[in-house]
């Protein structure tokens, strides 16, 4: 999971305050991408001044979160990051407060969109991204239908799981080896 970059849209600064969003008094304004980054995830926003667009050309992304506040055209939006090479597998997670653009969403039946009603907790949110996540790595191990990006995001996930293993098997041979060179009584 530590390498799992989630995209957030109209959380934290962009917004009135995260309490809104989700329903759950914050102690900070940011709350929602500062528990994901507890969580271990790698919490991207685009910068002011960028566009999603450009910012999304250049960067590696697992998830998005998405609050509808972020753009008064929610449905668009989507449509770009499904229409966009590198994002048109990856789970989406909107966050909607307007019935009539849920159920707009709703019926166009996009793949992996997943559509929260708010209020909704923080702890929702963050269950929600890690099975979604969880699924995309799933469907990346099945090649014959998987996407490119499911199978870069199995991959990735393998590889640090890989790399957290040669560390612990490096810590445990340092262990193993003495704090000091023996001496000998030949030399």
């Amino acid at each position: 999971m530590a390498s799992d970059s989630i995209l957030i849209l109209g959380f934290g600064s962009e917004t009135s305050s995260a309490a809104e969003i989700s329903g759950v008094a914050a102690a900070k304004p940011d709350n929602t991408g500062h528990l994901l980054s507890r969580l271990g995830y790698k919490v991207l926003k685009v910068p002011d001044g960028n566009s999603v667009p450009d910012f999304v050309a250049q960067e590696t992304i697992d998830g998005i979160l998405i609050d509808s506040s972020y753009s008064s055209s929610l449905p668009d939006l989507i449509d770009f990051f499904r229409g966009y090479e590198s994002t048109r597998s990856v789970p989406i997670i909107a966050v909607i407060d307007r019935p009539r653009q849920l159920q707009e969403l709703k019926e166009k039946r996009i793949p992996r969109l997943e559509l929260l009603q708010k209020p909704v907790s923080i702890g929702i949110l963050a269950s929600r991204i890690a099975t979604n996540l969880r699924v995309r790595k799933i469907e990346g191990a099945d090649r014959t239908h998987a996407s490119l990006g499911d199978v870069n995001a199995r991959l990735r996930d393998i590889n640090d799981r890989l790399s957290s293993e040669r560390e612990e098997a490096k810590r445990i041979q340092q262990a193993l080896l003495p704090a000091a060179v023996p001496k000998s009584d030949l030399f």
